[in-house]
Protein backbone atom coordinates (compact mmCIF):
# COMPACT_ATOMS: atom_id res chain seq x y z
CA UNK A 1 0.00 0.00 0.00
CA UNK A 2 1.09 3.44 -1.34
CA UNK A 3 -0.13 6.49 -0.02
CA UNK A 4 0.99 10.24 -0.61
CA UNK A 5 -0.13 13.00 0.83
CA UNK A 6 -3.09 14.72 -1.23
CA UNK A 7 -2.01 17.97 -2.50
CA UNK A 8 1.65 16.96 -1.99
CA UNK A 9 2.69 19.01 -4.96
CA UNK A 10 2.59 22.38 -3.18
CA UNK A 11 4.91 21.29 -0.63
CA UNK A 12 7.27 23.03 -2.98
CA UNK A 13 11.25 22.17 -1.87
CA UNK A 14 14.07 24.39 -3.04
CA UNK A 15 17.60 22.95 -2.24
CA UNK A 16 19.54 24.34 0.78
CA UNK A 17 21.43 27.23 0.25
CA UNK A 18 25.14 25.98 -0.45
CA UNK A 19 26.45 28.80 1.80
CA UNK A 20 24.44 28.03 4.51
CA UNK A 21 26.03 24.69 6.31
CA UNK A 22 23.05 25.11 9.07
CA UNK A 23 20.07 25.81 6.84
CA UNK A 24 18.18 22.23 6.15
CA UNK A 25 15.70 24.32 8.59
CA UNK A 26 15.17 27.09 5.61
CA UNK A 27 13.40 24.03 2.36
CA UNK A 28 10.68 22.94 5.19
CA UNK A 29 9.84 25.94 6.40
CA UNK A 30 9.18 27.07 2.70
CA UNK A 31 7.67 24.19 2.27
CA UNK A 32 5.17 24.24 4.73
CA UNK A 33 4.10 27.26 4.36
CA UNK A 34 3.71 26.42 0.68
CA UNK A 35 1.41 23.81 1.62
CA UNK A 36 -0.92 25.02 3.90
CA UNK A 37 -0.51 28.14 1.76
CA UNK A 38 0.31 30.01 4.79
CA UNK A 39 2.32 31.95 1.76
CA UNK A 40 2.05 30.72 -1.62
CA UNK A 41 4.77 32.36 -2.91
CA UNK A 42 7.27 31.49 0.26
CA UNK A 43 11.20 31.03 -1.05
CA UNK A 44 14.50 30.98 0.25
CA UNK A 45 14.86 34.63 -0.06
CA UNK A 46 11.76 35.66 1.51
CA UNK A 47 12.14 33.57 4.47
CA UNK A 48 16.31 34.64 4.85
CA UNK A 49 14.55 38.26 4.48
CA UNK A 50 13.80 37.91 8.21
CA UNK A 51 16.54 35.58 9.22
CA UNK A 52 19.73 37.14 7.36
CA UNK A 53 22.06 35.22 10.14
CA UNK A 54 23.93 32.24 9.42
CA UNK A 55 22.40 30.97 13.00
CA UNK A 56 20.96 27.25 13.22
CA UNK A 57 17.44 27.68 13.60
CA UNK A 58 14.07 25.47 14.58
CA UNK A 59 12.00 25.06 12.11
CA UNK A 60 8.61 25.72 13.94
CA UNK A 61 9.57 28.35 15.74
CA UNK A 62 10.49 30.21 12.83
CA UNK A 63 7.12 29.41 11.22
CA UNK A 64 5.24 30.64 14.34
CA UNK A 65 7.13 33.94 14.57
CA UNK A 66 6.53 34.63 10.60
CA UNK A 67 3.00 33.68 10.49
CA UNK A 68 1.62 33.16 13.99
CA UNK A 69 0.67 29.61 13.49
CA UNK A 70 2.18 26.59 15.80
CA UNK A 71 2.00 23.73 13.36
CA UNK A 72 3.24 20.75 15.66
CA UNK A 73 0.16 18.48 17.10
CA UNK A 74 2.40 16.14 18.79
CA UNK A 75 5.96 14.60 18.63
CA UNK A 76 7.59 10.95 18.76
CA UNK A 77 10.92 10.06 19.44
CA UNK A 78 13.36 7.33 21.12
CA UNK A 79 14.48 9.56 23.94
CA UNK A 80 12.16 10.52 26.17
CA UNK A 81 14.44 12.38 28.55
CA UNK A 82 14.42 15.06 25.45
CA UNK A 83 10.75 15.70 25.42
CA UNK A 84 10.17 16.65 29.19
CA UNK A 85 9.31 20.02 28.02
CA UNK A 86 7.13 19.54 24.80
CA UNK A 87 4.00 19.15 26.94
CA UNK A 88 4.40 23.02 28.53
CA UNK A 89 4.16 23.86 25.52
CA UNK A 90 1.19 21.92 24.23
CA UNK A 91 3.37 19.26 22.45
CA UNK A 92 2.49 15.87 24.16
CA UNK A 93 5.13 13.34 23.38
CA UNK A 94 3.50 10.19 22.45
CA UNK A 95 6.38 7.37 22.56
CA UNK A 96 9.28 5.80 20.64
CA UNK A 97 9.67 5.80 16.92
CA UNK A 98 11.27 2.24 16.95
CA UNK A 99 10.76 -1.00 18.64
CA UNK A 100 13.20 -4.04 19.60
CA UNK A 101 11.49 -7.25 19.70
CA UNK A 102 13.05 -10.65 19.73
CA UNK A 103 16.52 -8.85 19.00
CA UNK A 104 15.18 -7.17 16.13
CA UNK A 105 14.27 -3.47 15.50
CA UNK A 106 11.36 -2.15 13.64
CA UNK A 107 9.01 1.19 13.33
CA UNK A 108 6.99 1.44 16.40
CA UNK A 109 3.40 0.33 14.97
CA UNK A 110 2.07 2.97 17.25
CA UNK A 111 3.92 5.45 15.62
CA UNK A 112 3.55 4.23 12.15
CA UNK A 113 0.04 4.21 12.84
CA UNK A 114 0.03 7.93 13.66
CA UNK A 115 2.13 8.71 10.52
CA UNK A 116 -0.61 7.46 8.61
CA UNK A 117 -3.46 9.26 10.34
CA UNK A 118 -1.75 12.43 9.71
CA UNK A 119 -0.87 11.70 5.99
CA UNK A 120 -4.38 10.74 5.23
CA UNK A 121 -5.74 13.32 7.05
CA UNK A 122 -3.86 15.73 4.50
CA UNK A 123 -1.60 16.67 6.68
CA UNK A 124 2.55 16.54 6.80
CA UNK A 125 5.22 15.04 9.27
CA UNK A 126 8.89 16.34 10.26
CA UNK A 127 11.58 14.37 10.94
CA UNK A 128 14.50 16.13 13.05
CA UNK A 129 17.31 12.99 11.98
CA UNK A 130 20.89 12.25 12.75
CA UNK A 131 23.34 11.38 10.06
CA UNK A 132 25.10 7.82 10.74
CA UNK A 133 27.91 8.22 8.14
CA UNK A 134 30.39 10.84 6.52
CA UNK A 135 33.40 12.16 7.72
CA UNK A 136 32.51 15.53 8.25
CA UNK A 137 28.70 14.72 8.95
CA UNK A 138 28.00 12.02 11.18
CA UNK A 139 26.38 12.91 14.43
CA UNK A 140 25.20 16.31 12.24
CA UNK A 141 21.76 17.13 12.39
CA UNK A 142 18.97 16.90 9.28
CA UNK A 143 15.50 17.49 8.39
CA UNK A 144 13.74 15.22 6.52
CA UNK A 145 9.70 16.58 5.17
CA UNK A 146 7.51 13.43 5.10
CA UNK A 147 4.95 13.55 2.29
CA UNK A 148 3.55 9.93 2.09
CA UNK A 149 4.59 6.02 3.44
CA UNK A 150 4.36 2.81 1.93
CA UNK A 151 3.95 -0.95 3.58
CA UNK A 152 4.66 -3.77 2.23
CA UNK A 153 3.45 -7.08 4.03
CA UNK A 154 5.62 -9.80 4.47
CA UNK A 155 5.81 -13.40 5.99
CA UNK A 156 7.66 -11.87 9.02
CA UNK A 157 5.65 -9.14 9.23
CA UNK A 158 5.01 -5.29 7.08
CA UNK A 159 7.80 -3.50 5.85
CA UNK A 160 7.10 0.40 6.44
CA UNK A 161 8.59 3.36 4.34
CA UNK A 162 8.59 6.52 4.09
CA UNK A 163 8.57 9.41 1.38
CA UNK A 164 10.32 11.98 1.93
CA UNK A 165 11.51 15.10 0.32
CA UNK A 166 15.11 16.00 1.85
CA UNK A 167 16.95 19.89 1.67
CA UNK A 168 19.83 18.48 0.08
CA UNK A 169 17.72 16.94 -2.58
CA UNK A 170 15.39 19.73 -3.51
CA UNK A 171 12.25 18.76 -4.50
CA UNK A 172 12.50 15.63 -5.23
CA UNK A 173 10.38 12.29 -3.58
CA UNK A 174 12.62 9.80 -1.72
CA UNK A 175 11.60 6.20 -0.20
CA UNK A 176 13.46 6.21 2.94
CA UNK A 177 13.74 2.44 4.01
CA UNK A 178 13.11 1.71 7.72
CA UNK A 179 15.12 -0.82 9.85
CA UNK A 180 16.17 -2.46 6.21
CA UNK A 181 19.27 -2.96 7.28
CA UNK A 182 20.92 -3.37 10.95
CA UNK A 183 21.73 -0.76 12.89
CA UNK A 184 20.27 1.87 10.69
CA UNK A 185 16.94 3.48 11.53
CA UNK A 186 15.89 4.87 8.35
CA UNK A 187 17.81 4.98 5.19
CA UNK A 188 17.03 7.10 1.52
CA UNK A 189 17.14 5.65 -1.52
CA UNK A 190 17.07 7.04 -5.10
CA UNK A 191 14.66 5.83 -7.89
CA UNK A 192 17.22 3.33 -8.95
CA UNK A 193 17.84 1.60 -5.20
CA UNK A 194 20.91 2.99 -4.82
CA UNK A 195 21.68 4.18 -0.83
CA UNK A 196 21.86 8.24 -0.72
CA UNK A 197 22.35 8.80 3.10
CA UNK A 198 21.41 7.04 6.41
CA UNK A 199 20.04 8.53 9.47
CA UNK A 200 18.44 7.66 12.87
CA UNK A 201 15.60 9.40 14.18
CA UNK A 202 15.78 12.45 16.51
CA UNK A 203 11.82 13.58 16.06
CA UNK A 204 9.19 12.82 14.63
CA UNK A 205 7.04 15.81 14.73
CA UNK A 206 3.24 15.52 13.50
CA UNK A 207 1.23 18.59 11.89
CA UNK A 208 -2.12 16.43 12.43
CA UNK A 209 -4.96 18.57 12.07
CA UNK A 210 -3.31 21.92 11.17
CA UNK A 211 -4.54 22.34 7.73
CA UNK A 212 -8.20 22.27 9.22
CA UNK A 213 -7.57 24.46 12.02
CA UNK A 214 -6.31 26.79 9.52
CA UNK A 215 -8.87 27.30 7.52
CA UNK A 216 -10.92 27.38 10.69
CA UNK A 217 -9.40 30.26 11.42
CA UNK A 218 -8.91 32.24 8.14
CA UNK A 219 -4.89 31.85 8.33
CA UNK A 220 -4.17 30.33 4.67
CA UNK A 221 -3.52 32.63 1.75
CA UNK A 222 -1.11 35.77 3.79
CA UNK A 223 1.96 36.41 2.10
CA UNK A 224 5.76 36.77 4.13
CA UNK A 225 6.20 40.63 4.96
CA UNK A 226 8.34 41.95 2.61
CA UNK A 227 7.65 44.04 0.04
CA UNK A 228 11.88 44.89 -1.30
CA UNK A 229 11.91 44.63 -4.98
CA UNK A 230 15.48 42.71 -4.55
CA UNK A 231 13.99 39.94 -2.02
CA UNK A 232 11.44 39.96 -4.52
CA UNK A 233 13.51 39.20 -8.04
CA UNK A 234 15.35 36.68 -5.99
CA UNK A 235 12.31 35.04 -4.98
CA UNK A 236 11.24 34.18 -8.57
CA UNK A 237 15.04 32.87 -9.45
CA UNK A 238 14.89 30.50 -6.56
CA UNK A 239 11.36 29.47 -7.04
CA UNK A 240 10.99 26.31 -8.16
CA UNK A 241 7.90 24.11 -10.48
CA UNK A 242 5.61 21.39 -8.94
CA UNK A 243 6.35 18.30 -9.11
CA UNK A 244 6.63 17.19 -12.71
CA UNK A 245 5.14 13.55 -14.15
CA UNK A 246 8.43 12.06 -14.15
CA UNK A 247 9.17 12.68 -10.73
CA UNK A 248 5.68 11.49 -9.37
CA UNK A 249 6.20 7.97 -11.41
CA UNK A 250 10.26 7.93 -9.82
CA UNK A 251 8.62 7.31 -6.16
CA UNK A 252 7.07 3.82 -7.76
CA UNK A 253 9.97 3.09 -9.29
CA UNK A 254 12.03 3.71 -6.09
CA UNK A 255 9.09 2.03 -4.11
CA UNK A 256 9.70 -1.18 -6.30
CA UNK A 257 13.27 -0.97 -6.44
CA UNK A 258 13.07 -1.21 -2.27
CA UNK A 259 10.88 -4.12 -2.12
CA UNK A 260 12.78 -5.98 -4.64
CA UNK A 261 15.73 -5.49 -2.13
CA UNK A 262 13.74 -6.58 0.84
CA UNK A 263 12.50 -9.49 -0.31
CA UNK A 264 13.39 -12.90 1.15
Amino acid sequence: MQCLVLGHERAVTPQQPTDRPNGCWIPPVVSIARFYELDSEATIASVLASYPSKDDEDAFEVLERLFGVWAPSNVYGNDASCFETTAEHGVPWCGPTSIEEYGTQRAHPDWFADVRATIDGGDLVLLLVERLEGLRDKGNTHYLLVVGYQEVARRCGNVCSLFVKDPMEGNVVLVAALWDRPETELTTRQASGATLDRYGILESTHMKGLGSRLRVRGLTGRPLPHSDEADRGASASSSMAPMAPHEARSVTAAATATEQAQAP
